[in-house]
């Protein structure tokens, strides 16, 4: 005998009509159109629904159980993440994704679609000039980084000079190396009202996070520890709230930086 799972699972139709009907009950004739078949192809799916007591019929309608409504509630994070690897997102099944907090790896679905973008190797820490040129539209720019790139003290001055938003949260040891070498950049960017970066108390297990009010960029280690070429892109809305509190995660552990407060390591 099918458990519940293969008997749903197993038949795209059974699948779709417990999706239709979350969303109240349906007529007959409104499952058939929606799910481009006939009575006759669905009527036998129905039935084996019905008598797994997830749906029920009244007349020529039909609606979720309390049973039916339970199953599908906990059907759609599995479908969310299955339909976010086929997608074309698996680059997030090679990439190591401990570092997401477990609340926000559970909704991982809300990414929705993505664009895997490749680099040239000449270029793997160079800016995303069509991530960045994006950014000088948008509202904010939100960053958690292990790494800066090395113009990061020019692009940062225009994209605030455009009146756009920037937070930017490093990781222990980008906080040092910006300290040691960066230091008068670094103070020139924190006395510019639009920018505020922040120091957090360890090292990150990613290469970086960026959020703009148009979409989200993501560069992630390999399972292996490693850098690679690649990067990812998510641009629903689901995904951008999705990267906000990521952010604010990482900045709630983090502490604002104020040139009055950090050490002085030129001489180092």
């Amino acid at each position: 005998m099918k458990s519940i799972l293969e008997l749903i699972f197993s038949s795209e139709k059974r699948k779709k009509m417990l999706l239709l009907l979350q969303g109240g009950p349906r007529e007959m004739t409104e499952l058939m159109e929606a799910l481009d078949t006939t009575r006759q192809v669905l009527l036998p799916q129905a039935k084996i629904l019905a008598e797994k007591h997830l749906i029920r019929r009244t007349d020529d309608s039909y609606e979720l159980t309390t049973l039916g409504r339970l199953v599908v509630d906990d059907m759609l994070p599995l479908i969310g993440t299955a339909s976010l690897l086929d997608n074309g997102c698996d680059y997030m099944g090679t990439h190591y994704l401990d570092f997401i907090p477990p609340y926000l790896l559970k909704r991982l679905r809300e990414l929705e679609s993505c664009r895997l973008i490749e680099v040239p190797l000449a270029q793997l820490f160079d800016i995303d000039e069509r991530f960045f040129e994006e950014a000088k539209r948008t509202k904010f720019l939100y960053m958690v980084t292990a790494f800066m790139f090395p113009t990061f003290g020019k692009i940062f001055s225009e994209l605030a000079a455009d009146d756009v938003e920037i937070s930017v949260i490093v990781s222990k040891d980008l906080y040092e190396k910006l300290l040691h070498d960066n230091r008068e950049e670094l103070q020139d960017l924190l006395e510019n009202r639009n920018i505020s970066f922040y120091s957090y108390p360890e090292n990150f297990d990613f290469v970086s996070f960026s959020l703009t009010d148009h979409s989200i960029l993501l560069r992630l280690l390999t399972q292996e520890g490693n850098y690679d070429n690649k990067k990812i892109m998510f641009s629903s809305d689901s995904a951008r709230e999705w990267g906000r509190e990521f952010f604010e995660h990482y900045k709630t552990d983090s502490k604002e930086m104020s040139m009055e407060k950090i050490p002085d390591r030129t001489n180092d």
